[in-house]
């Protein structure tokens, strides 16, 4: 896998980095949910994805990393 630069510079733009790499490998929202075993639902994937940011940026860090972002 190749590895992709991302400038994140707001909650906009963590959502933006976060959905587009669970388009990337092919995951509705449900799917990431489910086989990342995240701690929250598809609902606040869904606001997260819309740029309302996550409560922990340790929590957005975990998530991305665990979809391949660094």
């Amino acid at each position: 896998m190749s590895t992709q630069s991302y400038r994140i510079r707001s909650g906009e733009d963590l959502g933006r980095v976060l959905r587009d790499a669970r388009e990337l490998r092919g995951l509705t929202q449900q799917e990431t949910v489910e086989q990342l075993s995240l701690t929250f639902d598809r609902t606040r994937l869904a606001r997260i994805e819309a740029g309302e940011g996550f409560r922990s940026l340790d929590r957005a860090l975990s998530v991305l990393r665990r979809l391949g972002v660094e």
